[in-house]
């Protein structure tokens, strides 16, 4: 997939930007009244509008700046070409969102003393029911990696793909050992649209589109 890692949508206009998960369900009403629901889409996928961000910025010179990233961004990744980095600050960690990540927020494996590659996933539980979503960008310098509840140093312990999310320790996990993972994580995006519709007159009065569609990576 066509991907620029080193590429990452300006924080300061996701953070006034509007959007979340996106489910897909298919609903078939029932002339009782009941209805058949199916799910075609066992992960989300998230989709934003970066265009309020600009409009949350502080001031005319602030949005300026901001909407003069977002030209240069769409250029580098030639329209819906090539996904970037998108910090999504209403759940960019492993914890809550007042909570500092810790070494042992999520579980992301269960060693066998054999495997040796794990992939980082967050968990989201209600009740009895858990939900699991792949993490595939964690945030550099931010991750830590735990072997049941010890602290493990990368290059010495694992090394850590910052592209898939792939975590691969230098020896196998101990049987039944649980592993876990605190940090921050990006979530992978790219423009939604090869047109970037935007009225230079009028755009700090929300006159602009810039939708932005999460990438299964």
């Amino acid at each position: 997939m066509s991907f620029r890692d080193d590429v990452i949508f300006p924080t300061n206009i996701s953070y006034g930007s509007r959007g979340g998960p996106v489910y897909k369900t298919v609903v078939i009403p029932k002339n009782s009244g009941y209805e058949q629901r199916a799910a075609l889409h066992i992960y989300p996928r998230h989709r934003y509008d970066a265009a309020t961000g600009i409009m949350e910025l502080e001031d005319e010179l602030a949005a300026a700046a901001g909407l003069e990233d977002i030209i240069r961004i769409f250029h580098v990744c030639e329209g819906m070409a090539y996904g970037f980095l998108y910090k999504d600050w209403g759940d960019y960690k492993s914890c809550s969102y007042l909570s500092t990540p810790a070494l042992t927020d999520q579980e992301f494996g269960t060693g066998d003393g054999i495997e040796t590659v794990f992939y980082l996933r967050k968990n989201y539980t209600e009740g009895a029911t858990t939900k699991t979503r792949l993490i595939s960008k964690p945030k550099n310098t931010t991750i830590l990696i735990g072997d049941n509840g010890a602290l493990q140093t990368e290059t010495t312990h694992y090394s850590i793909d910052y592209t898939t999310g792939a975590v691969t320790f230098v020896t196998p996990p101990v049987d039944t050992h649980t592993l876990t993972w605190g940090g921050e994580f990006y979530v992978p995006v790219r423009f939604d649209d090869d047109e970037l519709d935007i009225v230079l007159s009028h755009y700090l009065a929300g006159n602009c589109t810039v939708p932005l569609k999460e990438l299964k990576v």
